[in-house]
């Protein structure tokens, strides 16, 4: 099984690569998904993970 290579937390800065159905961006950390409200495809954006499950996490677009 592979380690999840993000944990809670974690401040990364992503580039959106699609947006899901809900409209939220979803973009990859070393292959591993990552589901951002208010990110548009194209983008790119520091974001803080706030959620890590076994095969995707969440995050917030962070401001620092």
């Amino acid at each position: 099984m592979n380690e999840i290579p993000v944990n809670r937390g974690d401040i990364l800065d992503l580039n959106c690569e699609s947006v899901g159905t809900k409209g939220d961006g979803i973009c990859r950390y070393e292959n591993f998904v990552v589901i951002v409200p208010g990110m548009e495809i194209g983008t790119s954006h520091r974001v803080k993970i706030t959620k890590v499950l076994n095969n995707l996490s969440f995050g917030e677009l962070y401001y620092d």
